[in-house]
């Protein structure tokens, strides 16, 4: 069903005409790892780049939004 399914949504160069999306889904409970890709590096939890995301334990159980940019 739907509900044991997750998503990670990275949102590269936000506010930007490079802006893009990329989204990949796997079951609850499994992990998704972030390989950086063409010096994007740092993923962050607001628009702005800011705030440095950290991932945690119960990540792996929720859809969760990342931005990315190259500084």
């Amino acid at each position: 069903s739907g509900n044991d399914k997750r998503s990670f949504t990275l949102i590269a160069d936000p506010g930007t005409e490079r802006e893009k999306t990329y989204t990949q889904t796997a079951q609850k409970g499994n992990m998704i790892i972030f390989y950086p890709f063409n010096g994007y590096m740092d993923l962050f939890t607001d628009k702005e780049c800011n705030t440095e995301y950290v991932s945690s334990e119960d990540d792996d159980q929720k859809n969760i939004t990342a931005y990315t940019m190259i500084k």
